[in-house]
């Protein structure tokens, strides 16, 4: 089929709808026209109608304004909202024209309407790139995974060649809460308008799930900066640690539960609660101590003297928490209910020696899977060592035969 097409104002020739023609097989005819010189356009439009006497005539915006200037004969008319109320003299059009057109108020203001409408998806064909659509009819490239055809006029600049920007947004939010299960790769949940329409608030929680899950598999935990132990315990037993998301899709994240914090999945133990109305824990007053009890104490005060330059303060306690001990900031809490009588009563063994360096190592670091807290057990036990080395009869007092 022959085709007149006539581009609106400042569009250029060779755009998206004229080029969808072209490549369906038509011939299209695509002058340029002036964009100041609406008497000029009129005659080069009249022209190159005589001269190739086209089956259709299309005219895009102000293009569809020179379309109801010039004589068109038999052709079909089809005007894609026309401007015929800025350009031209002709106000009417002859039967069975065809206009597309944006609804408008008397004056043809444009205004913003929200409607639902019917929206189709389709797999472009290799070697097209993915395009918007108005009832079948290009509207602009977008470049993203699928044809859009929406089913009913759209909100499209004065020229019909593009839609506004929020628009899109609002079209690509709604075809990935719809599609989100078609996407089956990380280089699709990647694409630009997957994390755009990812970080909108209307984006649904199934939708940020599923783009989560593919991006970065099942066993997944948000960073917790509060309990950097657990990240790392999370990650070595094989989970991930999301990161790498924009404001608006952490926002989304949290708003769904897609994943929740490291700490709260495999939180690490405390000796005691954050809760400040917990019941305070049983202290147990020295006078009430053991022979036992009595000694362990000053082993544990001697070491920290020798091997951190260190006056600890020792405590005994009573709870049912899950500690055998606890140190911090110089104070060491010895939980008799977990270490039991016997334990005090068997001196400075290498079970002693084992849990006493094991605490002050958090004199260095609270978090037992960093390199600190390592190089600092590595320290103190070589400090010990050395320790019975050059002064063997000190420790030998707290060792019992």
């Amino acid at each position: 089929m022959k085709i007149l097409f006539l581009h609106g104002w400042n569009s250029a020739v060779g755009g998206v709808k004229p080029t969808y023609l072209k490549d369906h097989g038509h011939e299209v005819i695509n002058p340029a026209l002036p964009h100041e010189d609406m008497a000029e356009a009129v005659r080069i439009a009249q022209a190159e109608f005589d001269k190739h006497q086209p089956q259709v005539v299309i005219g895009s915006s102000r293009g569809g304004a020179v379309a109801m200037n010039i004589y068109s004969g038999d052709a079909m008319l089809v005007l894609l909202c026309p401007a015929w109320k800025k350009y031209g003299t002709a106000k009417t059009v002859k039967p069975d024209t065809v206009i597309l057109h944006s609804r408008a108020d008397d004056q043809g203001v444009m205004r913003s309407r929200v409607r639902k409408a019917q929206v189709s998806l389709f797999e472009p064909l290799p070697g097209e790139v993915p395009a918007l659509y108005e009832m079948g009819l290009p509207v602009v490239e977008t470049g993203d995974k699928w044809h859009v055809n929406v089913h009913q006029k759209v909100p499209l600049n004065r020229d019909r060649d593009n839609v506004k920007p929020a628009y899109l947004q609002a079209v690509r939010v709604a075809v990935l809460n719809t599609a989100h299960d078609l996407l089956t790769s990380d280089d699709e949940v990647t694409a630009g308008w997957v994390k755009l329409a990812g970080a909108d608030a209307r984006c649904s929680g199934d939708a940020i799930k599923h783009l989560i899950r593919l991006r970065f598999g099942e066993m997944v935990a948000a960073p917790d900066p509060s309990d950097t132990e657990a990240m790392k315990r999370f990650q070595s037993q094989g989970g991930v640690i999301v990161a790498g998301l924009s404001k608006g899709e952490w926002a989304n994240v949290k708003r769904a539960g897609a994943v929740l914090p490291a700490g709260k999945i495999c939180p690490t133990p405390k000796p005691y609660s954050d809760d400040p109305d917990a019941p305070l824990v049983d202290i147990v007053p020295p006078d009430q101590w053991t022979e036992g009890i009595k000694s362990i104490a000053e082993y544990a005060r001697f070491l920290g003297r020798e091997l951190m330059g260190i006056e600890v303060v020792v405590s005994v306690v009573r709870t049912t928490n899950n500690f055998a001990a606890a140190y911090g900031s110089g104070r060491l809490d010895l939980n008799l209910v977990r270490l039991g009588h016997k334990w005090f009563q068997q001196g400075a063994t290498e079970d002693v020696d084992r849990l006493l360096i094991h605490e002050f190592g958090h004199e260095y670091s609270g978090d037992h899977l960093s390199e600190d807290y390592h190089e600092a057990l590595c320290r103190l036990g070589a400090s010990l060592k050395r320790l019975a080395l050059e002064k063997p009869d000190e420790l030998r007092r707290f060792i019992r035969e």
